[in-house]
């Protein structure tokens, strides 16, 4: 990181990290400082203190939350990345597509909760290929995955099938790289074939590697 950002990081640390060897790795990087930082300000506590007369100011948040956020908009574009996330996703995102087909059989289930860490949803939504969102990864964030079933339309296979994806409430089913012609109820509510998440998974998931498994693909370096 740039200089400044790394005494930002350091100067801000050193309030918040007890002074360790172990330590001294996380106040040099900011990533690992907004986390800390995140448990006072989300909580609204005072913020800490090194010394009674010099503790983190509003702009030391300020500086460490603007570079992070524009450090993960750059890295959202990145080719290499999106690939790493892929990789990283895929035992997820096919789970996600058997419980989907799953929950339209008569058995069920219903509802399915995955929890996660923060990276488990940054992987996930850069595999799908949704936009950069800073807001994406804020504490209690999710992504809900909603399945329709038309009643109306022949029951063969996925045929009838559709499923929305929902960021922390905002439909973002037109963001993923495979529902772009979505089917769209109203003006509020955009829905994707599963179908076309079939496909991805089984068709199109790996042709960034410019191979047909996860194997292959791992064996690739990015």
């Amino acid at each position: 990181s740039h200089p400044a950002i790394s005494l930002l990081a350091e100067t801000t640390g050193r309030s918040i990290f007890s002074p360790s060897a172990e330590n001294s790795k996380f106040q040099e990087d900011p990533h690992a400082v907004k986390d800390a930082l995140l448990t006072y300000v989300c909580h609204g506590s005072s913020l800490p203190c090194e010394t009674p007369t010099n503790c983190v100011r509003r702009q030391n948040v300020v500086g460490i939350f603007a570079y992070t956020d524009w450090v993960s908009h750059q890295k959202w574009k990145n080719w290499d990345w999106r690939r790493l996330c892929l990789l990283r996703s895929y035992g997820l995102v096919r789970h996600i597509v058997s419980q989907m087909l799953a929950m339209v059989s008569s058995s069920g289930p219903y509802v399915v909760l995955y929890s996660g860490h923060d990276h488990t949803i940054e992987h996930l939504s850069a595999a799908l290929g949704l936009q950069s969102d800073p807001l994406l990864l804020r504490y209690a964030a999710r992504l809900v995955f909603e399945v329709y079933h038309n009643s109306t339309e022949s029951q063969a296979g996925a045929s009838g099938l559709y499923f929305r994806l929902l960021t922390n409430g905002k439909d973002v089913t037109k963001q993923i790289n495979f529902c772009k012609k979505s089917t769209v109820l109203n003006s509020k509510v955009s829905l994707c074939k599963i179908e076309n998440i079939i496909r991805f998974l089984h068709d199109d998931y790996f042709s960034i590697f410019n191979v047909t498994n996860f194997k292959d693909a791992c064996y690739q370096k990015l």
